[in-house]
């Protein structure tokens, strides 16, 4: 914990004189970034002190993380509790690692008596820095109440991995604001750090980065991370790997057939539920974008009725059997009673292929979509800062809602063979995607 206290100490001091050193990325990230686990209804000045007893009892009652894979040197991080996460399997199959010791977040705790009882020693002076750092940036307050318990964890996430010797960890969840504190505290006692985002925007999620290396897991990867390198980055190397669940659609790709023609898939990212939930927003605009989107599909819907739409719920909103219901149940509301939802219980990856053409606000599934050769388009209408705003992204993404009906008639009439080439989107395909020309009318042949 005394480390993680002198990193962001020094953070805060390159701040004040306008330096920009890996603290400083540190420090801008927890006290700056957005994080999903603050609730949107903690808003009380007070809440660093509110925070505290919760903090205290988390470090005299968490149980120590019991270790998997004993003896080995490398490590992954979770984000996601034991059981309800794929990113193991994912990494597996790209990386093959002899031996894995798997960690999560969600079961972090002291790995002693001795540590427990230094943690809480220590919890006083970090205490003093955040109360001193809340009242010099008073509109950060929210954060840094946070990050006593993202310390907590931090430290404990160190000292587990000194104890058993790793030397590389593999980070899912980069973007939680904590990330770059924990990489630069591991990178100072010689652990190497890989982060490994999904295929969606670094520019949106990773404004601020520390690693050793990064995994570029989409084609406008490389494109993004060539405008950031720089004063908010600090990356060692950067290495090309699959799309998320790229293990898991090979398995599935062969098992696809010919999308039914006049077939609009909508990729939800549960704008709505978040918002009945009181889940805290980024502020860019995500919300609004969504439910434009969704005010664009519904006018489309009136108009078109002979295209069927179907709604691709986002996990959140079929997390279980009631969350579904209610969900289909909105959008036959707010889009129209003819609207098909996807069935529960089956996996959206098992569905590319039940859609023609596929729209999102922005959507990792999508990526996905486009890996296993299917036309897609993103509509980050209201975005603050308008995403992929890339070379290879641009002649699928529509940023004025007034395109979103035409751009979709347009996709409609093109061929998957006709809408990877005329794109080119070439790219974002699986290497063992090969793509043949479909059965064309004349006017369709005459659009490819």
């Amino acid at each position: 914990m005394k480390q993680l206290l002198q990193l962001l100490r020094l953070g805060q001091h390159q701040e004040r004189f306008g330096q920009y050193g890996p603290e400083w990325i540190a420090w801008k990230s927890i006290s700056t970034m957005h994080s999903y686990r603050i609730p949107a209804t903690d808003n009380s000045k007070w809440l660093l002190l509110r925070y505290l007893p919760g903090c205290i009892r988390w470090v005299l009652s968490a149980k120590p993380l019991v270790v998997e894979a004993p003896g080995s040197k490398e490590a992954v991080l979770h984000i996601a509790p034991k059981g309800e996460d794929r990113n193991h399997e994912y990494l597996c199959s790209v990386r093959q690692p002899k031996a894995l010791m798997c960690l999560y977040k969600s079961n972090l705790g002291p790995i002693s008596n001795a540590h427990r009882f230094r943690l809480l020693w220590q919890l006083l002076p970090l205490l003093w820095f955040l109360l001193r750092a809340t009242w010099r940036f008073p509109d950060r307050y929210r954060n840094l109440a946070f990050a006593l318990r993202e310390c907590l964890e931090t430290a404990c996430l160190l000292q587990l991995l000194q104890h058993h010797h790793i030397e590389r960890v593999y980070m899912f969840g980069g973007f939680e604001k904590d990330a770059n504190l924990f990489a630069l505290a591991c990178q100072s006692t010689g652990i190497y750090i890989h982060k490994i985002p999904s295929s969606n925007s670094l520019i949106y999620f990773y404004t601020y980065l520390i690693a050793d290396e990064l995994a570029l897991t989409t084609a406008y990867h490389q494109e993004e991370a060539n405008r950031l390198l720089g004063m908010k980055w600090n990356v060692g190397k950067l290495s090309e790997w699959p799309p998320m669940n790229a293990h898991r659609l090979h398995v599935q790709l062969p098992t696809y057939r010919k999308p039914p023609p006049q077939s609009l898939g909508f990729y939800s990212r549960g704008a709505w539920f978040r918002k009945v939930a009181g889940d805290s927003s980024r502020n860019a605009g995500e919300l609004a974008s969504e439910f434009e989107l969704i005010r664009q599909l519904r006018a489309y819907h009136v108009k078109h009725p002979q295209v069927n739409l179907t709604v691709f719920l986002h996990p959140i909103e079929r997390s279980n059997l009631e969350a579904y219901q209610k969900a289909e149940g909105y959008y036959r509301t707010v889009i129209g009673s003819s609207v098909q939802v996807y069935p529960f219980g089956k996996d959206t990856l098992e569905g590319f292929d039940a859609v023609d053409v596929a729209i999102s606000s922005y959507s990792s599934s999508n990526i996905e979509r486009l890996y296993c050769g299917f036309k897609t388009l993103f509509a980050p209408l209201h975005m603050k800062n308008p995403l992929f705003n890339t070379r290879v992204m641009q002649p699928i993404t529509i940023l004025d809602a007034e395109q979103v009906e035409p751009v979709i008639n347009k996709t409609l009439a093109l061929s998957r063979q006709a809408f990877f080439a005329q794109e080119n989107l070439s790219t974002f395909l699986a290497a063992s995607v090969q793509l043949t020309p479909d059965s064309l009318s004349s006017e369709e042949q005459k659009i490819a």
